[in-house]
């Protein structure tokens, strides 16, 4: 969809929605996540809309009408996403889980919360826009701010927290939790395995994490704000990064709106000397790209050889986004740079593959370019990316722990030479773009919808106001057992007692006679 006919349709949508007062809860310290929220704070404020912004990232030239007020300590820790690599699925939620509560801890203690929250008292909002991913501390700010309507967002797919947000089904029969490595197909023991992590995750959140969320939101707001779980719990609507074709279909309340790919815009022309040298590039060139949250310059020396040696052995030209100065033992068909443009790199008629760790945002890009993969998952939903983008044909995995080069070499090889790849790439790009509407349009409408209504309680579930228990129906299961047990207890005195009675010994006429 081009430019000027997203700017149309936008400016049309305009006129049936006020300029509104919009404050964008946006805390999580990850630069990924910041390109996802980012996209849709300025389209709205791209509509007229008066946009306040709590985040862990600072825009560098923000609008008139785009405030921002920065957590500058957000990034100001320690986390060691290789390491985090080597977690099991349920070591993978307590680590998710312990990250969130730094960024809450962070998050409190900074000026842009403290001078955010000074404006309480004489400023309303419409609609507050809230990073649903975790760091549930920042709903404290909605209480503050008179109880807006809520929206929350993710650029997770569909993570099981926003489904008891909303009331969406989560069937752990088929829809595998975010950290495992499971298809939609699951086997008795993986499906035992999800329904265990599903059931962990939950308690997780309830008996762990949003108890010490809940003490420091109150240390930071006063003693008086209500549970966060409860705020979240009110939302009018969750936007999920989820897309037909790369995504298994499932069940969605109204109040789910899927915009998988709504940072993706329109391809810029690339810098000079990039697209010279991939101009030249006769026999094709691959990218490869770790995401901004793994540093390719931090991995050991051993594995970074690994990589080195499979390059050089390649025909193709290598672009390498590497973020140091200069890389040791660099060949001369690899390219390095701090910084680069990835989703115009997709772009180029040239590019063969994407070495890609599979984080959402990137796959998403892949696919509305029609790139095939060669999957170098790491850490949270990578790894299920990984394992679904080769269930759909277009990309093969790695293990980084144990691949050699030789494996590498010959991965890459396939997926290059063999068309298949590309093709099924390419199917699931046409099937991105072939929809009514953009992702972007899609997320300022129902923005807009909830701020002309003041809220949507009427798309809400009736499962969102109930507590996990009973939605999980674990009350009821507890009284069909105990109704059975009572029955099968009842049956058991009543056949002890008509044996006691049939039996000859134990008659009175019987003992009388004996004596």
């Amino acid at each position: 969809m081009n430019v000027a006919r997203v700017q149309a349709l936008l400016l049309i949508a305009a006129c049936s929605t006020r300029a509104a007062n919009i404050l964008g809860l946006l805390v999580i310290p990850s630069p990924s996540h910041h390109i996802w929220n980012r996209s849709l704070m300025l389209a709205l404020a791209a509509r007229g809309h008066n946009v306040t912004v709590l985040s862990a990232d600072e825009d560098k030239s923000p609008a008139a009408n785009y405030t921002q007020y920065v957590v500058h300590e957000a990034y100001d820790y320690e986390m060691d996403v290789l390491e985090i690599a080597h977690d099991t699925p349920f070591g993978s939620v307590d680590s998710m889980f312990e990250w969130s509560e730094t960024v809450c801890r962070k998050t409190m203690s900074s000026r842009g919360a403290r001078d955010l929250l000074s404006r309480a008292a004489d400023t309303s909002f419409d609609v507050v826009i809230a990073d649903a991913t975790c760091a549930d501390c920042q709903l404290g700010f909605v209480h503050a701010f008179g109880n807006p309507p809520l929206i929350g967002v993710t650029a997770y797919s569909h993570p099981t927290w926003l489904s008891y947000m909303t009331g969406n089904p989560h069937n752990p029969a088929y829809i595998p939790e975010l950290t495992t490595t499971f298809g939609d197909s699951m086997s008795f023991p993986q499906r035992l395995y999800n329904t265990l992590l599903h059931l962990y995750t939950l308690y997780r959140i309830h008996c762990s994490y949003l108890p010490r969320v809940d003490a420091m939101t109150r240390r930071f707001f006063g003693e008086g704000f209500p549970a966060v779980g409860d705020v979240r719990n009110n939302a009018s609507l969750a936007m999920v990064n989820t897309q037909v074709g790369f995504d298994q279909p499932r069940p969605l309340v109204p109040a789910v709106v899927d915009v998988g790919g709504l940072h993706i815009g329109p391809s810029k022309p690339l810098p000079q000397h990039l697209k010279k040298l991939m101009d030249e590039a006769a026999n094709g060139f691959i990218y490869f790209s770790l995401g901004s949250n793994i540093r390719s310059d931090a991995l050991p020396a051993e594995r970074r050889q690994v990589f080195l040696d499979a390059f050089s052995r390649l025909p193709y030209r290598v672009f390498w986004k590497w973020e140091s100065d200069s890389l040791p033992g660099q060949p001369d068909n690899v390219v390095v740079a701090k910084w680069m443009p990835q989703r115009d790199i997709l772009a180029h008629p040239n590019i063969l593959l994407f070495v890609s760790h599979n984080g959402l945002l990137s796959t998403q890009e892949a696919i509305f370019c029609g790139v095939p993969i060669v999957s170098v998952p790491f850490f949270a939903d990578q790894k299920i990316n990984a394992n679904k983008a080769r269930a759909k044909g277009f990309a093969e995995r790695v293990e980084y722990k144990t691949v050699t080069a030789d494996q590498l070499l010959t991965t890459i090889q396939k997926v290059i030479n063999d068309p298949r790849y590309k093709e099924n790439a390419q199917r699931l790009s046409r099937l991105m773009k072939d929809r009514p509407d953009s992702p972007l349009e899609r997320a300022v409408f129902w923005t807009e919808y909830v701020i002309r209504h003041r809220g949507a309680p009427h798309l809400r579930s009736a499962a969102a106001d109930l507590p996990w228990h009973q939605y999980l129906l674990l009350d009821v299961a507890c009284f069909l057992v105990a109704g059975v047990l009572a029955a099968l207890l009842a049956l058991y005195w009543s056949c002890r007692a008509v044996v006691a009675w049939v039996s000859p010994g134990s008659r009175p006429g019987n003992k009388l006679k004996n004596q």
